[in-house]
């Protein structure tokens, strides 16, 4: 397919401070592979937005909401032979996955008005999508990860959406046990070039 290889090399190149050229709303799912996944190659920056952690103990629920976060981490995707695998300062190498559209999944948090569900943080994208965020090309990975306060690992899940070549966004799911009892976060995640 010659205009999706053409894509692939004119949004591989270096983000410039221009308007994106590529419409995640306009990717069929037959092009992830062609075009999704090769565009995430390179460094990236991530911004935690809010969110919200339930603790269970006993019976006993308590939710607190969790604030945005200003602090930014650095990200890397790296492409190589039809793979994606993404890094961080905190985080081994996780093998990163595009999640089809017809997969429901169970990943917005609660933060929208009136408590609607949200799964991708509108206010810290620069350009909202043009579409809903069911019909964006999804992405996802998860593992293990240390936890201070935790008893053993974390497990995590990312599942963000591309809105375009420079920004993702999305839901962080963390999921673990902690004196006596159990905790489930979720926080809102924007990926940005």
């Amino acid at each position: 397919n010659l205009p999706a290889l053409l894509t692939v090399f004119a949004l591989a190149g270096p983000a410039l401070a221009q308007a994106p050229q590529l419409d995640g709303c306009d990717v069929g799912v037959d092009e992830y592979d062609e075009i999704v996944l090769p565009v995430l190659d390179g460094a990236w920056t991530a911004a935690h937005g809010a969110g919200l952690v339930v603790v269970s103990n006993g019976g006993q629920t308590m939710t607190q909401p969790i604030p945005p976060d200003a602090e930014r981490d650095p990200v890397n995707f790296t492409y190589d032979d039809g793979r994606v695998l993404v890094s961080g300062p905190d985080m081994a190498f996780y093998e990163v996955e595009t999640v089809p559209l017809e997969e429901s999944t169970d990943y917005s948090v609660p933060l929208g008005e009136g408590g609607s569900e949200i799964a991708l943080d509108l206010g810290a994208v620069e350009t909202p999508p043009n579409c809903t965020p069911d019909l964006l090309p999804r992405l996802r990975w998860s593992g293990e990860m240390g936890l201070e306060g935790a008893d053993g690992l974390a497990h995590f899940e990312v599942i963000v959406h591309m809105l375009n070549e420079n920004t993702l966004s999305g839901i962080m799911i963390l999921n673990t046990s902690a004196a006596g009892g159990q905790l489930h976060a979720r926080r809102l995640i924007t990926i940005t070039r």
